[in-house]
């Protein structure tokens, strides 16, 4: 699998920093996980969604923490960029599902595993970051009923069907099932 297969519905895929991130199976599921780095570095990966929509992931982190005066800090942590937006993540933390709910635009989405500039003498851990079930759910886009005459034709059946509440109920909930970049293109959500 590579970095591509496992952002569904994402573009422009790209992993950079002091060391890529790549793909492992972990208890029988492929996830992505962030690159081997020394101290003061950044494993970075992006990609960019298009509109309004969901991207739900699941991301799991084991990074070095420290103490100071009784409460506990990240020292290397895991980050979510997009928009405007930063959602930290560290410690030893089991999987945990996020889920973005974007507005109308472009997004670009990075993810970053990021170290201090000191290790802990007394740390043990995997030292990194890992991410599954990356997936991008684009939301339905409703066509004005001009739009759709202009697209399918005046006297089409769906034409036909959206002219009555009833019909147009039922059109959109196959819209909630279908992603549609203009009314001329319906197809289904990869």
């Amino acid at each position: 699998k590579t970095l591509s297969d496992l952002l569904v519905g994402c573009r422009d895929v790209t992993s950079s920093g002091a060391a890529e991130w790549f793909t492992k199976q972990m208890d029988g599921e492929w996830v992505l996980q962030s690159g081997a780095i020394a101290d003061g570095q950044k494993s970075i990966l992006s990609c960019t969604v298009e509109g309004a929509g969901t991207l739900s992931f699941k991301w799991k982190v084991d990074s070095e923490t420290f103490e100071y005066h009784g409460k506990t800090y990240l020292a290397d942590m895991a980050a979510i960029t997009y928009d405007d937006e930063r959602i930290e993540f560290g410690g030893n933390q089991d999987w945990a599902l996020v889920t973005l709910d974007l507005q109308e635009g472009e997004h670009v989405i990075k993810w970053t595993y990021e170290k201090d500039n000191e290790d802990a003498p007394d740390w043990d851990g995997q030292d990194c970051v890992w991410l599954a079930e990356v997936i991008w759910t684009p939301r339905a886009v409703v066509p004005d009923l001009t739009a759709l005459k202009d697209a399918f034709g005046t006297d089409s059946e769906l034409v036909r069907h959206i002219t009555s509440a009833d019909g147009l109920a039922r059109f959109n909930e196959f819209l909630d099932a279908c992603h549609v970049a203009n009314v001329g293109e319906i197809k289904p959500v990869q």
